[in-house]
């Protein structure tokens, strides 16, 4: 009796004669990206700034995890390209049609193949690659003694956050907080308005707050606070040498994160993103988001490619060079991602829409080819 999980003959031979070109082809594109990357950099710190040799081999192989990851997709295209021309040359491809195999047929082990490596690789981009590229970044902030919270792009100055409450699925403006900065202990320079029924109920003013881990609430110190009536008129100033505020620890934990969004894990970047909601930051938000979308774009277009890759190779009637043809694709495919990103950034599209664009577009071109080849 034939087993459920019994692989046809078909698939077992496209399969085998994908894998080697695919393991070659990744090592050539990890390599190359890497290379590309950060090896030039490496080159710099180690001649200009006396960087050890041991710490630039420990940032390469920390760093590698994140140029496979970006390398899969490619390394499909060239492979399944390679697979199924020689198929197609070796009348392989003419042999199995007139069997009366379809052409989309052929294609299922290769995509099949991807679909596997596109699992493997969403799991690697979320469990591996933040933690190595985190690992890289402190190696190299230890060998130059530097603090992350004092980097500029982690100095926290000019706050502001917004806190919410919900009721009835939707959301009310409790508490908009304003502060002058934060130097990893205390906030400095606070003012804090509190709304009640969406109008202005409170204006509170304090020289520095402190998040109190046990009653997990933000302490005020030196400060006055003035109630503001529903008439818009001031009454009953008053001063405190400390109050409570009862905001949550999102505060703490937006001026407090000092991670890269390429450093955080899937489960990170999203209440990440929850958390700096309330800082009405739109770039940063929109860079966040979009940075979760790649998450999930990046691994599902090995099956684009691999898609497009197998059809191309099956293409008889294809005259161009297969390198040519590949330097072609990942050119334009990079184009359209970085004008579709460019455009997210700025509000001008969905960012759903735009970071999938590319993906879009490859697969109605493997359609097209499909359809014409059929």
């Amino acid at each position: 009796m034939m087993s459920l999980f019994t692989i046809p003959l078909l698939d077992r031979y496209i399969i085998k004669q994908l894998i080697k070109p695919w393991i070659i082809s990744l090592c050539l594109c990890s390599i190359l990206g890497e290379v590309i990357g950060i090896s030039f950099e490496q080159v710099q710190l180690i001649t200009e700034r006396d960087f050890p040799f041991q710490a630039t081999f420990q940032v390469h192989l920390l760093k590698f995890p994140a140029f496979v990851s970006l390398g899969l997709p490619f390394s499909l295209l060239i492979a399944t390209m390679i697979t199924y021309d020689k198929l197609s040359q070796n009348n392989e491809i003419i042999a199995l049609k007139c069997s009366g195999i379809r052409l989309i047929r052929l294609v299922v082990p290769a995509l099949i193949f991807s679909l596997i490596i596109t699992i493997l690789m969403f799991l690697f981009n979320a469990l591996i690659v933040p933690s190595t590229n985190y690992q890289a970044a402190m190696i190299i902030e230890n060998e130059f003694q530097i603090e992350r919270n004092n980097l500029q792009k982690y100095h926290r100055k000019n706050i502001i956050y917004q806190n919410f409450s919900f009721t009835n699925q939707s959301q009310i403006l409790t508490y908009l907080i304003i502060a002058d900065r934060f130097d990893g202990q205390k906030l400095h320079g606070i003012t804090a308005l509190k709304y009640q029924k969406q109008y202005l109920h409170k204006i509170i003013m304090a020289s520095s707050a402190v998040w109190d881990r046990q009653l997990k609430l933000w302490i005020l110190a030196d400060g006055q606070q003035q109630i503001i009536t529903h008439h818009g008129s001031h009454s009953q100033l008053s001063h405190f040498r400390q109050l409570a505020l009862p905001i949550d620890q999102n505060l703490l934990d937006y001026v407090q994160n000092y991670r890269d969004n390429r450093e955080m894990s899937l489960p990170e970047l999203y209440r990440w993103l929850n958390i700096l909601r309330g800082s009405n930051d739109l770039l940063k938000i929109r860079q966040l988001q979009i940075n979760i979308q790649e998450r999930y774009t990046l691994p599902f277009s090995c099956i684009v490619f691999t898609f497009l890759g197998g059809i191309l190779g099956c293409n008889q009637s294809n005259k161009i060079n297969e390198i040519s043809l590949v330097i072609v694709i990942i050119i334009g495919y990079q184009a359209i991602q970085f004008i579709t990103t460019s455009l997210c950034i700025t509000g001008l599209i969905p960012i759903e829409l735009g970071i999938w664009f590319p993906n879009i577009i490859g697969l109605s071109l493997s359609g097209i080819f499909l359809n014409n080849e059929q």
